[in-house]
């Protein structure tokens, strides 16, 4: 009873944090509206920050924008792609009027889920910097600045403000997915095991993945609610390590207060989906521990 009543006091005193830090930060990006632009000088390398949503987050999505528009590191390109079924008039002024900042709203066709985020963007512009970010997350204003100096350090890696370590068992075997070592933050090397999760911000360079990657009906059948593991498995295909940046990046990004219940974590994670997705994947691809060897 009493380990209970710990646990309970605990979480309403870091709920109450992170509603603090939620409602600091809003008043931050309110501030800073005067900062919000995208790159507007030539550059070498373009970057595109691009992202997928759905109507249940559209009242909220206009704080995640802001964070980006306001960037110490400006993107090139800020695109925002929506299923096509959405109409123009289900999305919310304070969404729309970010598109004199930049913005730009797509809609495409076929619902793949998660894989909306980067599935168009790469394939679209495939000589570009592509970072993806999360419909729900408000990012520290040099999210894109600390991925971009990691990214110039390891020009071939992916490289993840958060990422996963896959382990496997003394006979090969994969662990499963819960076992694996989470939120692996003290590893600044490239790595082949090391899994970027999306949530955080992911810089991935230019023709870093396998062509597979643009492969719809494969794309349905294998993994279509688990974009992290597919992703990881299309770099595992050519041999492309993931990198953590800064970790301080990590900690300073704020969740927009109520769209996690949304979320496709409970499922993937807590209904162990992602061994199901992970083993399918491995299997087709024909995939062993050496394919994830540095």
């Amino acid at each position: 009873m009493l380990r209970k009543c710990i646990q309970k006091l605990h979480f309403i005193k870091q709920t109450s944090r992170d509603r603090k830090r939620f409602k600091v930060r809003i008043a931050e990006l309110e501030k800073a509206e005067g900062s919000y632009s995208l790159n507007r000088n030539d550059r070498s390398e373009k970057i595109i920050v691009s992202l997928t949503s759905f109507p249940a987050r559209f009242e909220s999505l206009h704080l995640v924008i802001k964070s980006i528009l306001c960037q110490t590191l400006k993107p090139d390109r800020l695109i925002l792609y929506l299923d096509d079924i959405v109409l123009p008039e289900m999305l919310p002024e304070s969404l729309t009027v970010l598109k004199k900042y930049g913005l730009e709203i797509e809609y495409r066709p076929c619902n793949i889920k998660p894989h909306k985020k980067y599935y168009y963007a790469m394939k679209e512009h495939p000589e570009s910097i592509v970072v993806t970010i999360d419909d729900d997350i408000m990012y520290p204003n040099d999210l894109i600045s600390s991925l971009y100096e990691c990214h110039k350090k390891f020009e071939n890696c992916i490289v993840a403000t958060r990422s996963h370590r896959i382990l496997f068992d003394a006979d090969g075997k994969l662990r499963k997915y819960n076992d694996w070592k989470w939120t692996d933050e003290n590893t600044y090397e490239p790595s082949m095991k090391l899994v970027a999760t999306g949530c955080g911000g992911v810089l991935y360079p230019p023709h870093c993945m396998s062509d597979t990657l643009f492969n719809l009906e494969l794309i349905q059948k294998l993994s279509l609610y688990a974009d992290d593991l597919w992703l990881k498995v299309m770099q595992v295909l050519v041999h492309t390590p993931v990198v953590n940046c800064n970790q301080d990046i990590r900690k300073k990004r704020v969740v927009v207060d109520g769209s996690q219940e949304k979320s496709l974590n409970a499922s993937n994670v807590h209904e162990n989906m992602n061994d199901i997705y992970m083993r399918n994947l491995m299997k087709y691809f024909n995939l062993t521990e050496d394919n994830f060897e540095e």
